[in-house]
């Protein structure tokens, strides 16, 4: 019996007074507490009795008796609604119940002003199991790759590694749980982690998710750096572990620095560099992205990269630049598993069957426009295999093909009430999109490599808010955007690059199991894509390359 219910178990038990209490205490037992130094006051007593029986101490009948006869008459009048002749009687009479778990009981402790909770016994567990579940849990997959990749920290001879995983599979959240139990790992923390990424929202994304998880899964304080978007340089911690996140556009600024001050951060960075993260990672061997890599990774820093497409060639090019990717990270590639570790023949079949992506339902959109090619235009197409900026802008200025476009998204918006990501063959044609639909009453934003930073969060969180049905954007929202409610994706941009393409499509396959939705529509418009391979066989376009 503790707190509040304990004192006040004593203070009634103390109304009997000294000599009736140890009447009730004995003789002998009285005699022990006096030769213990112990003052027998009725407090005193009152109190070892509780202590030794708590609330049982009222089974005993004539104690009860005691006690309730023990009250001003007018409160028992009161309680019993007798008259007072006949007082004496009634309480005899309620006071031959048994004591326990009754409604009597819990009268006679009403009667002291005792909560009838003191009666409650706490439930007893037998059981020798017991199931224990943790918040939050990593899907099954995401364990597997988990240990994965903590065991190729530690144990893997190579220093370099990919993660790949599909978009919306949770690439950041698998990779920061790993590294945070490599960290936990380690006998000398003292140590620096960088994440790297190419645009502000997703150094954002990484900042913030590994924030929330080092409060929870975290072994020790640590120091997390925002180093983008000109933020101010700050002072490193002496001790303890260091996280950085940083974008390509600000390490690559490091490089060609005066600055002393920023020479000096970098430089430590580097020196205490562990584990160094890079996010997108199929861009690492571009000639500024590699610089700024091998600027924070020294000799001895290990290097995971992360991708949903990791390959560099588009479809019918030579497989050189995925080849030197490959060799990049050693060849040294780890993916999607099953529920028991087991290797997949379809991972994207296997994620959209548990929700983790959303069930992709196919449509083209027939422009029934050509378009003529000048001879360099062709000579870019045959050399590069992709679509060159200057037929982009002149496929963005059809008007027949942009009302057609627009006429498909009024439709499924309508009818659906849907929220649609729309990419755009340019500039101009993503922000003409937006304001045929705006002009027909569809809430729409465009979004493009001009919009200014704020410009371009608030129409994204509109977006996400549900109070804007549908993003036009060109060349800024296949990376680095996050938004699990779109219903459709519309792919109006011409390429023949299975990196493009899939980041673009990724954008609306998150599924229910990762907060999206369980179907999404992926339309092409039929001038757009050749000879590109179907959602799952993209996720597995490069395996090759890693064997």
């Amino acid at each position: 019996m503790e707190g509040d219910s304990h004192k006040r178990l004593v203070d009634c038990l103390s109304l009997l007074g000294v000599s009736t209490l140890i009447k009730f205490l004995g003789h002998d037992q009285a005699e022990r507490l006096q030769s213990l130094g112990l003052q027998l006051s009725s407090k005193t007593i009152a109190e070892f009795m509780v202590s030794a029986a708590g609330v049982e101490v009222f089974r005993d009948r004539e104690l009860r008796l005691h006690l309730i006869q023990s009250l001003d008459p007018k409160a028992l009048l009161s309680f019993f609604s007798e008259d007072p002749a006949v007082l004496g009687d009634a309480v005899v009479r309620f006071n031959k119940f048994n004591w326990g778990c009754n409604q009597s009981s819990r009268k006679f402790l009403a009667l002291f002003e005792l909560p009838g909770e003191l009666l409650d016994k706490p439930q007893i567990d037998n059981s020798s199991s017991v199931d224990l579940s943790i918040e939050n849990p990593l899907h099954r997959y995401q364990n597997w790759l988990r240990k994965k990749v903590v065991k190729e920290l530690i144990f893997g001879t190579d220093k370099r590694f990919l993660l790949h995983m599909p978009t919306g599979s949770g690439k950041t959240r698998t990779s920061l749980e790993s590294l945070i139990d490599y960290v936990r790992c380690l006998e000398d923390t003292n140590s620096t982690f960088v994440w790297f990424a190419h645009s502000e929202e997703l150094c954002e994304q990484a900042a913030e998710a590994f924030e929330q998880l080092w409060s929870r899964r975290g072994s020790e304080d640590a120091q997390l750096i925002k180093l983008w978007g000109g933020k101010k340089l700050p002072a490193l911690n002496d001790n303890g572990p260091i996280f950085v996140v940083t974008s390509f556009q600000t390490a690559y600024q490091y490089l060609h620095t005066a600055d002393d001050q920023r020479f000096s951060l970098f430089s430590r960075i580097r020196a205490t560099c562990s584990v160094l993260i890079v996010d997108e990672a199929h861009q690492s061997t571009a000639p500024t992205y590699q610089a700024a890599i091998e600027l924070f990774a020294n000799k001895n820093s290990k290097i995971i990269g992360l991708t949903a497409t990791p390959g560099r060639h588009h479809v019918g090019q030579s497989g050189e630049e995925t080849d030197d990717l490959a060799e990049f990270y050693c060849c040294n590639k780890i993916t999607i598993v099953g529920d028991q570790g087991e290797e997949l023949k379809n991972p994207i079949e296997f994620l959209t069957n548990r929700g983790i992506l959303s069930i992709t339902e196919r449509y083209q959109l027939n422009s029934h426009e050509s378009f003529d090619l000048s001879p360099s235009e062709i000579q870019h197409i045959s050399n590069q295999l992709d679509i060159p900026s200057s037929l982009l802008e002149t496929i963005g200025k059809n008007a027949a093909r942009t009302n057609l476009v627009a006429t498909q998204v009024r439709k499924i918006v309508n009818e659906e009430n849907a929220s649609i990501i729309v990419f755009a063959p340019s500039k101009d044609n993503a922000n003409e999109l937006a304001s045929l639909l705006i002009f027909s009453g569809i809430e729409a934003r465009s979004v493009t490599g001009e919009s200014t930073a704020i410009a371009r969060r608030e129409a994204i969180l509109a977006f996400r808010q549900g109070t804007v049905s549908v993003l036009v954007n060109f060349g800024v929202l296949t990376t680095g955007f996050d938004s699990p409610n779109i219903d459709a994706v519309i792919v109006a941009r011409p390429t023949t690059s299975v990196v493009l393409y899939s980041q673009m499509i990724g954008r609306g396959l998150r599924g229910p199991a990762m907060g999206g939705t369980k179907r999404c529509k992926v339309i092409d418009v039929i001038d757009n894509i050749k000879n590109m391979p179907k959602a799952d066989a993209a996720f597995t376009f490069f395996d090759t390359y890693y064997s």
